[in-house]
């Protein structure tokens, strides 16, 4: 339904922002300009007409892998419940209590990179004096400074982690 029915310019802010796909105007153009002549109902007819659209395939990953992928978060609103359910975890976690979380894609592990850093915060030095917390609550600390990746070993024995992001924080209450 997506592809038959967004214009152009939405199609490409989904294949952007869910897919971070560069050549999303492309793509969305493409899919407008086949869609004019026949409603796209197969699979196979959007991953060819991605495909031409984005000037061919080069490399192994097919162009389409981000456009099905960006429909899907899209479609699923896949990237809604990841920020609501880090922010539910870190009000349920009790004083010195530690949440980690596991991201397999880059957009996740953005969203829970930045609903951490919100929560860690910072004070500030006031002009007058003293100080001010500059940050949300609950107030948390960075276990985890830089994302943790697995090692070549990890990789070797689980292909599937290869992607996995790992963040840690811990509540100060």
């Amino acid at each position: 339904d997506l592809v038959n029915t967004l214009q152009a310019e939405d199609l490409e802010g989904i294949f952007r922002d869910f897919g971070e796909e560069h050549k999303a105007r492309r793509m969305a153009s493409a899919i407008v300009e086949a869609r004019s002549r026949q409603p796209i109902t197969r699979t196979g007819r959007l991953a060819a007409i991605v495909e031409r659209g984005s000037g061919g395939r080069r490399g192994r990953i097919h162009p389409a892998t981000r456009v099905f992928q960006a429909l899907r978060i899209a479609v699923n609103r896949e990237l809604d419940g990841v920020e609501r359910g880090v922010e539910a975890g870190l009000r349920l976690l009790a004083g010195g209590g530690r949440m980690a979380v596991i991201s397999f894609h880059s957009l996740e592990d953005r969203l829970v990179k930045r609903c951490f850093s919100c929560h860690a915060g910072r004070w500030e030095s006031l002009q007058q004096g003293g100080r001010r917390w500059s940050g949300e609550k609950p107030v948390v600390r960075l276990i985890t400074r830089h994302v943790v990746t697995p090692s070549i070993e990890e990789q070797e024995a689980n292909p599937r982690s290869r992607s996995a992001k790992l963040r840690v924080v811990e509540r100060i209450d």
